[in-house]
This record gives C-alpha cells, structure tokens and sequence, in this order.
C-alpha cells in the first residue's frame, strides 16, 4: 500500500503541477520538468502496488501480473490520446490533465483499498503451501546433464533432422527448423 500510495501521491502532485502551469502569464518552465518528472517517478510505486495484488489473490495471480505489465506498456497511449485530443479538438491542457487526474484517482482510490497489507501478506506467505520463489533450482536430470549440442552452423541444420546424443546412449530424434 505505501509504495502504491506513494505512486499515486506522485501521480497527483505531479499533474497538479502541470495543470497549474498552464496560464501563460505565470507559466514557470522548471515546473514542466518537475511535473513530468513526478509523474515518471510514479510509475514504478502503481506497477508494484499492482503486483501485490497477486498475493491476495493467488488463483488470478499470473492473470494480474499480466494486466499490471500491460498497463506499464501501454500507458505512454495517455500522452497519444492527449497529443490528439489537444490538437485535433482543441481541448484546453489543463482540461486534458485534471481529466486525466479525476480518471486516475477513479481507479486508484478503490485499488488503494483492494492492495492487502503488510500483515495480511506477512500471514499469507506464513502460511503459503507454494514454493519460495527464491528457492534453489532442482539440478537438471542426469540424461540431460552432459547432453551434447548438435555441430555445424545453423544454416546447415536449417530443416533437417538431427539427433541429440545422451549421456546414457539413447539418442533423440530432433528437427531443426531454423529460421
């Protein structure tokens, strides 16, 4: 929640910086800077928040995971969508900005509410029955272990039929469709 919280706070101070900027009589450019800088900083605190979601809910967890890096892709279409709303129907930039702030406070507020806290995650991996994710890796089986690459370059290769010799004799047919 507080690295969330955090990233919302920015987002907020950040677009009200902008936002206020506007007026050409007392427009100060520093504050552009500062404005989208808070704005950049504020990125990572929502994408981590998001991903805590996960923990509260195991069975969606990849489902989240997946939406949450989307989101982070797909959110310079903001700028895009703000780009042609300002050029193209003359929408005013403080209008576009504090829009864009009521649209993100929309969501943030309720997600604020929905991310678990500190304890509830501390109670939850207390009594995981998953994995640790920073558990050592199983060693490879043994038929695996000295298993020998197939020779020549890859435009030799390209479309025929190769095997991959074992270390306990077998050997495995294996089709090299190189592109």
């Amino acid at each position: 929640r507080t690295c969330f919280g955090t990233g919302v706070a920015l987002t907020t101070l950040g677009a009200m910086i902008l936002g206020i900027n506007v007026d050409e009589r007392a427009r100060v450019d520093a504050l552009w800077y500062i404005g989208f800088g808070f704005l950049g900083c504020a990125g990572p605190g929502i994408f981590m928040g998001c991903l805590s979601l996960g923990e509260k809910h195991p069975h969606i967890g990849a489902s989240i995971t997946a939406f949450a890096a989307a989101m982070w892709d797909s959110s310079a279409v903001v700028f895009l969508l703000g780009n042609w709303l300002y050029f193209s129907l003359n929408f005013s930039f403080g209008l576009l900005v504090f829009s864009w702030l009521g649209v993100c406070l929309l969501f943030a507020v309720p997600t604020f509410f929905r991310i678990p806290s500190v304890s509830f995650l501390r109670h939850c991996r207390a009594h995981s029955t998953e994995t640790p994710l920073l558990e050592p890796m199983a060693p490879l089986p043994p038929a695996l272990e000295d298993a020998e690459a197939p020779s020549g370059t890859p435009e030799e290769a390209k479309g025929e039929v190769a095997t991959l010799t074992v270390n306990d004799g077998e050997a495995a047919p294996r089709l090299c469709a190189l592109f």
